[in-house]
């Protein structure tokens, strides 16, 4: 769906990951994951369904290598952070193609 001049995935996707592997499978796909900010707007339009935690491309801590929180958004559009290995739903956001 067109929002905020991208290419917006509706659903979440249909299995888990961690932080990492989404990002990798949305960069597969010509992608990224989305704004944290951006995904509480989207999720407020009609017919978006939300998964009760997804992952944003926001890192707000490093704690050190490897080791680092990612942003989230909640069903309820709160924005929250946990560690990048937990495994949540995620969607993708695509730039326009003309």
């Amino acid at each position: 769906r067109l929002f905020a001049g991208e290419c917006w995935q509706t659903a979440p996707s249909e299995g888990t990951a961690n932080a990492p592997a989404a990002a990798y499978s949305c960069a597969n796909q010509g992608g990224s994951l989305p704004d944290p900010l951006l995904l509480v707007a989207f999720s407020q339009q009609t017919g978006v369904a939300m998964a009760s935690e997804e992952w944003t491309g926001d890192i707000p801590v490093i704690s050190g290598p490897d080791v680092y929180a990612v942003a989230t958004v909640s069903s309820a559009g709160q924005v929250n952070f946990v560690t990048s290995t937990n495994k949540l739903k995620y969607r993708c956001v695509l730039p326009l193609v003309g």
